[in-house]
């Protein structure tokens, strides 16, 4: 039950980042585009050893990556160091529990962050309300 509850889910998201309109769109000198920013750290808890977790930013607005399962694309907007992220959408293969616990995590932080920064090593660092955080490089 849960597995069709969260296949509704993406559902509602691919059809939410459909119909979803850019403003807000990132600037040429935007550190978050022109490349792929991959994943070291999800929550405070790491990512699993092998696995493939990515973001790309790109100029248009649109976001896309690697979820560790399953590809992602949605929307995104800027304001100064606010970031918006419209709800994520997946492709919808299955994987081993793991990947699929680490998967909805991810995408449960991506769609709450609120702002963006990239630390002085050059990390960039995703941040929630509550202070959650991706950290990628």
């Amino acid at each position: 039950m849960q597995i069709l509850r969260q296949l509704a889910a993406t559902m509602m998201s691919v059809l939410i980042v459909a119909c979803a309109t850019g403003s807000g769109m990132p600037d040429a000198g935007s550190p978050l585009t022109g490349r792929e920013w991959v994943v070291e750290d999800i929550a405070g808890r790491g990512i699993i050893d092998d696995t493939r977790v990515t973001l790309t930013f790109g100029a248009d607005g649109r976001l896309s990556g690697q979820a560790s399962c399953n590809r992602l694309l949605g929307v995104y907007t800027v304001n100064g160091s606010n970031l918006n992220i419209g709800d994520a959408g997946l492709t919808m293969m299955m994987c081993p529990p793991a990947l699929m616990d680490q998967e909805c995590q991810f995408i449960d932080v991506l769609n709450n962050v609120q702002r963006y920064r990239v630390d002085a090593s050059g990390a960039l660092v995703l941040t929630t309300t509550t202070g959650t955080t991706i950290t990628a490089r």
